[in-house]
């Protein structure tokens, strides 16, 4: 359990480490134990889920403040410049909320950049990118592995990926180096990673395994900025069916794109829980506004018009043949 402070120092805030995701950092202060804190922000148990993350110990003076206050009751207030988090640390702590509702506050401060938490795969070979849509069970994951452990590539991100304008154009700036498996990801494509699946009997759906890529063979890619060659809407099939492609049509690419790169900073993904019983916290209005919307509204342009944006399905082979293509400038 984590302890309170010395009542006469309760009020006090002191510094406890720094927070980052990539290039975005907020210093962490506490009224409580700051190693309490650190350690906390520390767990394995969520640093793979959350992109790019680490912790320093370096204050500096030009990152917002993020203040976790111990609290009768749970509290979340977000400002132009800090964030508040108030509430009984141990409560916190047993559904890893603190790190999450951090990442919500990040992801504003990556808007200010022009850059966005898409929910996709990408993976890197000879310094570019490419960026993998679909919706859940279209085959991004078993795309992602085929890629990185057949065919050389590097992982950028699994299931969150930072997307930005660089230069006019747009490029990854990183995302979660984990795989986290329905046992139904494995039915045809890398069958043997049903060894990291405790119970072959359970339902396929529901039963999860979670891999770090070091553990089987894959290299993680963490280059600050990697140019984005192509993006697919995949549909993986288990058959040996030949490569398909299309052109999306504008208005799906534009309505799925836009909510894709707008669930982050709208909230959608970060719903604070506290405690044993879940409780949802106080609702706190989307940090969206004008401008982020602005600047999401050129990378969705630049994506579409693209001449390797398109809908791929097909056999794995198929598919990673087309990526391999276009990834080699072949």
């Amino acid at each position: 359990m984590y302890q309170k402070r010395s009542s006469e120092k309760l009020n006090k805030l002191v510094y406890t480490c720094t927070a980052y995701m990539g290039k975005n950092g907020a210093n962490i202060y506490t009224n409580i134990d700051p190693r309490s804190v650190e350690v906390i922000l520390k767990k394995d148990s969520f640093s793979p889920f959350v992109p790019e993350w680490k912790i320093g110990k370096e204050e500096l003076i030009t990152f917002p403040k993020i203040n976790i206050l111990q609290g009768e009751e749970p509290a979340i207030k977000i400002d132009k410049q800090s964030m508040e988090i108030v509430g009984d640390i141990n409560r916190y702590e047993k559904n890893d909320a603190i790190p999450y509702l951090i990442q919500y506050f990040f992801e504003r401060e990556r808007a200010k950049d022009g850059r966005f938490t898409t929910h996709a795969a990408a993976v890197s070979l000879n310094g570019k990118a490419v960026l993998l849509f679909g919706k859940q069970g279209s085959g991004k994951t078993s795309l992602a592995l085929t890629l990185c452990r057949k065919y050389g590539c590097k992982l950028i991100g699994n299931d969150q990926v930072i997307i930005g304008l660089d230069k006019g154009r747009v490029a990854t700036y990183g995302g979660t180096k984990i795989f986290r498996l329905r046992q139904s990801t494995i039915k045809y494509h890398n069958q043997d990673l049903r060894k990291y699946f405790p119970d072959s009997q359970a339902d396929e759906w529901t039963q999860h395994a979670v891999i770090k890529p070091e553990q089987i063979g894959i290299k993680p890619d963490y280059n600050i900025t990697i140019p984005i060659e192509a993006i697919y809407y995949v549909h993986l099939y288990d058959d040996e069916r030949k490569l398909f492609m299309s052109k999306p049509s504008v208005s799906f690419s534009k309505v799925f794109l836009n909510e894709n790169l707008s669930r982050y900073i709208r909230g959608a993904c970060v719903i604070p829980l506290y405690g044993e019983t879940l409780e949802m916290i106080n609702y706190h209005k989307p940090l969206d506004s004008p401008n982020f919307f602005n600047k999401r509204r050129k990378i969705i342009d630049w994506l579409i018009k693209q001449p390797n944006y398109s809908y791929i399905s097909g056999s794995e082979s198929a598919i990673c043949n087309q990526v391999l293509k276009v990834l080699s400038g072949k």
